[in-house]
């Protein structure tokens, strides 16, 4: 299973006001916990849960049909592994931060297909 979509900022960029905006949309379902660190598997770890495939889709089994599914984790931008990977699998969106310490809005850094593009834009138009 991978998500529809991954936000990766920064720590103290607004990933987790996001996420939490994100969880008030019915046709959104985000991760449980928000953070998986799935991706980022060169970045050691006392305990590395979700470990497997099945581990992560676990995160989504409250995922109702015609959801579209999305994380956040910060950590993913300090990972070698992560943001290729995430890359060629599915969307990417950042939060990036100006040097003032606000969130400038979303960017969209590899987009979904048209029509799911189109509907996460949707979503997402009122944050900024």
């Amino acid at each position: 299973m991978v998500p529809d979509f991954v936000i990766a900022g920064a720590p103290k960029c607004d990933t987790t006001a996001l996420y939490t905006y994100l969880l008030s949309y019915p046709s959104i379902c985000m991760s449980d916990p928000k953070e998986t660190n799935f991706f980022d598997t060169d970045i050691k770890r006392l305990l590395r849960w979700p470990a497997t495939a099945s581990d992560y889709e676990a995160c989504f089994t409250h995922r109702r049909a015609g959801q579209i599914t999305g994380e956040a984790t910060a950590r993913y931008l300090f990972s070698r592994e992560a943001i290729p990977t995430i890359m060629a699998k599915c969307a990417m969106l950042g939060a990036p931060r100006t040097n003032a310490g606000r969130v400038e809005g979303l960017v969209t850094i590899r987009p979904l297909s048209a029509a799911r593009f189109a509907r996460i834009v949707q979503l997402l138009r009122f944050v900024e």
